[in-house]
Formats: C-alpha cells, sequence, structure tokens
C-alpha cells in the first residue's frame, strides 16, 4: 500500500468515527421530557394556577394516549404524577418561542381550542380545563385562507384565477386576478 492510499484510508477510518461520534452525541440545548418547565417548552400542570406535576414539551403532539406507559403523562413531582396528561391538565405556561394552540380533540381539531402567547401562563379555559388532547406550536401560521369569502366577495368581486406559488412553467398564471363589477369601489 503507497503512501496516498494510506492516507485516504486514515481519513476514512477518520470520517467513520468522527461521524459515528456525532450521530451519538445528543445536542447541548435538547430539552428532555424531565417534569421541570424549562425555557423553550410548553407545560401542562395538573392543577390550576400553575400547581401540581407538570409535563413538558419542546414540540406538536397530535394525540397524548389514554393509558400507561404509552400516554405522555404528568412527570414533575406534586399531584397527579404519572398521570396521563390527556383530559387531565388545569394549566399552562408557555416558555417557547412560539403562540401554542390547545385543542379540546386529538389531531388538533374540535371547535374549542385556546392559544397561548409566548410566556403567557394561564389556566385552561373552562371547555379545555380537564379536556386537553392536543397541542400545536404555531398553529394556523402557513394555514392558506380560503380567499373565497374574502372582502371582494360582499362587493360583488370574485377570484378568477388562483394563485399557484410561482411555478415558472409555461402555461401556468403567476398571479391572482379579481374581478369586479362595474361600479364597485376599488379597495
Amino acid at each position: 500500500m503507497g503512501t496516498f492510499d494510506k492516507i485516504l484510508t486514515t481519513a476514512a477510518v477518520a470520517m467513520v468515527l468522527g461521524g459515528t461520534v456525532l450521530a451519538t452525541a445528543s445536542p447541548a440545548s435538547a430539552a428532555t421530557r424531565n417534569g421541570v418547565c424549562e425555557a423553550g417548552e410548553f407545560c401542562y400542570y395538573f392543577n390550576s394556577n400553575n400547581q401540581g406535576s407538570v409535563s413538558d414539551f419542546t414540540g406538536s403532539v397530535g394525540d397524548y394516549g389514554t393509558r400507561q406507559p404509552s400516554c405522555f403523562d404528568f412527570k414533575g413531582p406534586g399531584a397527579g404524577k404519572g398521570k396521563c396528561i390527556k383530559n387531565a391538565a388545569a394549566s399552562v405556561w408557555n416558555r417557547s418561542g412560539k403562540t401554542v394552540r390547545v385543542y379540546f380533540n386529538s389531531n388538533y381539531g374540535g371547535s374549542v381550542y385556546q392559544d397561548f402567547a409566548p410566556g403567557a401562563k394561564g389556566n385552561l379555559k373552562a371547555g379545555l380545563k380537564n379536556q386537553n388532547a392536543s397541542h400545536q406550536f404555531g398553529p394556523s401560521s402557513s394555514a392558506r385562507v380560503n380567499m373565497s369569502y374574502a372582502l371582494y366577495k360582499t362587493g360583488g368581486g370574485y377570484i378568477s384565477c388562483g394563485f399557484d406559488g410561482y411555478v415558472h412553467t409555461s402555461g401556468r398564471h403567476e398571479g391572482i386576478d379579481i374581478k369586479r363589477s362595474v361600479g364597485s369601489d376599488v379597495h
């Protein structure tokens, strides 16, 4: 084996070993579900006024589960520790940098929900207290708005050709056309 081959082999081994070390190392900033409400987390409390056991999250959860050992549970010390959080939380503290929405139904559903801005602490409203089934970080930030019911609809206008997102393909429309009747006010 020549000198060049030895260098290549050594470099390849170093990359493989280095990659293995990097793959197994966890980021220092990554929070764990440890029952302590830390910066960057959204936390449920078993009791009102941020009392009792805590269940902490760093992301959205569509279904908490209802039975041990597979459910999301209250981890911190105090009343409720070890209980599944679905339909059992009374208050929250949003220590994340995003608005978090708590839903009545699993998979971010139902007409009953409550938003908590970054830094907000509070009790869940009557329709959600002990009725929480999912939560979502930053809901609706990328949701599409049905323009069929926008301002122009009430003035007799409508969208004649929708916007498809700046796709530069021949024959595709690159804007929004709004038609209004003759004599309509322009806003």
